[in-house]
């Protein structure tokens, strides 16, 4: 009875170990599936391609967008750094950072390729430091339209930074592949398990230098940050969305180039108002089979419609202008997209402009040449005051006049007999309204 009950025992005791052993396989390899490893890059990948001072607010260049750039916002300093910090010890004996992120929206056709992007880091440290970055890419579909599935990571080798300095780095990397036109690009700190040498306060002072104007591709005005450093480990990271404090528009600074060459390299697109037309104008600095662009307008920024198309080039190495002439916008904010189309059909959307049409609508001005009385008549859609103001070519005020403004069409003669012959530039202003022209005196 003894044995047969040792023997029992054994046997329970053999397959509970067992089975106890399988259960925390199971769950430390499922637990495991959660957690993204980071791809290596070592510094033989990454460039310095410029720094900033601190203190150098508003610096340009000499950067300039890539021409096969999917997103670009590394080319105005603004200054305005963001620093995560909250350094804790992360499960791989790391002292690490938060996450920070930021939302953009690339241009182009889905999916894109990508090999290669540059990230800016500030230091605002009084010392030179050495920390590893470490960059983590997530699809926009988690809580709220915040990081979700996670893309790719890559932990780069350490990199020694500047005092109360930001840099502007380039790593060029294996293509990956993004299936979503929107997604978030974050960036943390680590000590490299205590091997850089860095303090838990100087990681705190490391963050993301912010650039602006955005000049390809398009950011919301908000950041995401995990509530602890190390959560991003896992797919949907633990965190929030936040307005920076300071008046937007405010982005860290990323660039995304495709590891595609585009066939159309947009540069320069604008809007501009004339009156009572809008002006869509663009650049491209290189064509290959191009076919035409198709012009996009749209009220909410969200639904758009053709208004008109301009043939492409076709095959072209230099810079080529293009212009189109909306010449009945909407009243209100008016969104314009332009739509690169190649001769297979294919093609990819740029990123989108717009402009306001509201309040002062100038009609006509005349006669020019002028010898004794100009006059501008035009349609207001509300009454108010508009100011007429002439200068001459230098600059200098000639004629500075308020008028009260009624709602519908109005009127206004200036006499300029006495002004001497030549070009002057004229401008109304009515609100936040402007319509400027130049005349000849004779």
């Amino acid at each position: 009875m003894k044995k047969t009950l040792h023997t029992e025992l054994h046997y329970f005791l053999h397959y509970f170990l067992k089975s106890t052993f399988l259960i925390f396989v199971i769950l430390l390899v499922g637990s495991s599936s959660f957690a993204q490893s980071d791809i290596q890059v070592n510094a033989t990948n990454l460039k310095l391609v410029n720094t900033f001072k601190i203190n150098q607010r508003g610096t340009r260049g000499p950067l300039s967008a890539d021409p096969n750039a999917l997103y670009s916002n590394v080319t105005t300093y603004s200054e305005l750094n963001y620093f995560g910090g909250g350094s804790t010890m992360d499960i791989d004996g790391n002292t690490i950072t938060k996450l920070v992120a930021d939302s953009l929206a690339l241009i182009g056709d889905l999916p894109f390729s990508i090999g290669q992007f540059s990230f800016a880091i500030a230091n605002d440290n009084v010392v030179t430091v050495s920390a590893r970055p470490r960059l983590r890419f997530y699809a926009n579909d988690g809580v709220n339209g915040g990081p979700g599935t996670f893309i790719t990571g890559y932990s780069f080798d350490a990199i020694t930074y500047d005092a109360n300095s930001t840099a502007v780095y380039t790593g060029t990397v294996p293509p990956f592949t993004i299936t979503t036109r929107g997604f978030w690009a974050g960036i943390t700190f680590d000590d490299n398990k205590g091997t850089t040498g860095i303090t838990a306060a100087q990681l705190d002072k490391l963050g993301m230098g912010i650039f602006d104007p955005i000049d390809v591709g398009s950011s919301t005005d908000g950041f995401f940050q995990t509530d602890v450093a190390g959560s991003f480990l896992v797919n949907d990271p633990a965190g929030a969305t936040y307005i920076f404090p300071d008046p937007p528009p405010t982005n860290f600074g990323w660039e995304f180039v495709s590891s595609i060459p585009l066939p159309v390299t947009l540069t320069d697109f604008q809007v501009q108002r004339s009156g009572i037309t809008n002006t869509v104008s663009w650049k491209t600095s290189q064509e290959l089979n191009s076919s035409y662009f198709l012009i996009q307008r749209s009220n909410d920024g969200s639904n758009f419609t053709e208004i008109g198309r301009v043939k492409a080039a076709g095959k072209s190495a230099t810079i080529k202008n293009y212009s189109f002439a909306d010449a009945a916008p909407k009243k209100g904010i008016n969104y314009y997209r332009i739509k690169m189309v190649d001769l297979d059909n294919s093609g990819r959307f740029s990123d989108i402009k717009n402009i306001r049409n509201e309040g002062l609508l100038i009609f006509s001005l005349y006669p020019n040449p002028v010898k004794g009385n100009l006059v501008l008549e035009w349609n207001s859609e509300s009454a108010g005051k508009a100011v007429v103001i002439i200068t001459d070519l230098s600059g200098h005020i000639i004629y500075n006049k308020e008028s009260e403004i009624i709602t519908g069409n109005n009127k206004v003669v200036v006499d300029v007999s006495k002004f001497a012959k030549g070009i002057y530039n004229l401008k109304v202003k009515s609100g936040d309204d402007k319509y400027s022209q130049t005349f000849n005196k004779l």
